[in-house]
């Protein structure tokens, strides 16, 4: 038995800049239980990271978690299920710090008080030296 629920909330979103729709928009949103949406273990990590919507526009935001296959960020609006976007972020593992620029895809946002949505993104391009740094940090 899931207790997967769903609600519908009314959030700010980026479009595109030529478009003229109202800029929110009802969304639903399923809510599960952290073991049945995480696809590897997350490790709790705050960095500033800067989520670009390609075409659209750079947001300052910040890290909430990581894994090797994702990460959680906090940005000020809401980005769309399925949007690909691009980070940069600095990571830190085994003494050394190094700045990445990692391809993802949007697989939630959810309000976060009042003025925040949290996003939770699949890593899509991700090399092996990125994929054994992210495992290094996580230690």
């Amino acid at each position: 038995m899931s207790d997967v629920t769903e609600h519908t909330v009314e959030v700010p979103i980026l479009l595109e800049p030529e478009d003229e729709r109202e800029p929110t928009m009802e969304v639903p949103v399923l809510l599960e239980p952290d073991a049945e949406r995480r696809a590897s273990h997350r490790k709790f990590f705050t960095v500033q990271a800067k989520v670009t919507v390609p075409g659209v526009q750079t947001l300052n935001g910040h890290t909430i978690d990581l894994s090797t296959g994702g990460i959680g960020v906090t940005v000020p609006f809401a980005l769309q299920p399925g949007q690909d976007c691009e980070l940069d972020l600095e990571l830190e593992a085994c003494g050394t710090t190094c700045a990445f620029h990692i391809g993802a895809r949007v697989c939630y946002c959810v309000p976060r008080g009042r003025e925040q949505f949290r996003a939770g993104m699949q890593f899509t391009q991700l090399d092996e030296a990125t994929s054994a740094l992210i495992a290094a940090a996580m230690r």
